[in-house]
């Protein structure tokens, strides 16, 4: 330790209030060096008799500072391309996943309806609207089946509607055809009925 007597800009003894709870000081010069300094009061019997000044050289506070600041600003940028490439990433994931789901979409649109394979997300709502897709292929796919069959079905009783139909014009025809030749007999029976007697 050392005794010495530093000027400050404020008479620490002429207003003691000043060191009730220490005093700082940004400008001290010491050898004609700048320091932050900081005085406590040294009382003896309620008066103060001295001060303890504790120090550091202006440069050295102002270099850690700075590195402090290039520090904590390296860290941002770090952290910033980061998050930048994990939002990247995960934008992209998103992306394939609405593409896929857009796909299956257009294909039932367009009324391709065979299942797409090997179509899955990391995101699990997104691969869970994947799955519901599907099974709304294979559900309107199984329908249009059905579908198909009892159009089909009915194209077949149709052609069957229609072959009886023409049996039945048919022996509906020969039924006038006879009835016809029927009427002419009892007819030609009549005169000849009458013209016995």
């Amino acid at each position: 330790y050392r005794i010495r007597e530093i000027g400050l800009e404020k008479d620490l003894f002429e207003d003691p209030s000043v060191l009730a709870d220490g005093h700082f000081e940004r400008n001290v010069t010491i050898d004609g060096k700048k320091y932050y300094g900081y005085c406590l009061p040294i009382t003896y019997e309620g008066k103060v008799i001295a001060a303890a000044f504790a120090g550091e050289l202006k440069d050295t506070v102002t270099n850690a500072l700075i590195s402090s600041i290039v520090m904590y600003v390296v860290i941002a940028i770090v952290l910033i391309v980061i998050f930048a490439v994990l939002a990247l990433r995960m934008s992209r994931g998103f992306t394939k996943a609405v593409r896929s789901v857009g796909e299956c979409v257009n294909a039932m649109s367009r009324g391709i309806l065979t299942r797409q394979e090997g179509q899955t997300s990391n995101i699990r709502e997104m691969n869970n609207l994947l799955e519901e897709t599907a099974v709304m292929q294979d559900q309107l796919s199984e329908t249009i089946g059905k579908v198909t069959e009892v159009s089909q079905g009915l194209v077949g009783n149709v052609a069957e509607v229609t072959s009886l139909s023409e049996s039945t014009n048919e022996k509906a025809q020969q039924i006038t055809s006879a009835m016809d030749s029927l009427s002419d007999s009892s007819m030609v029976m009549a005169e000849h009925v009458q013209n016995i007697n």
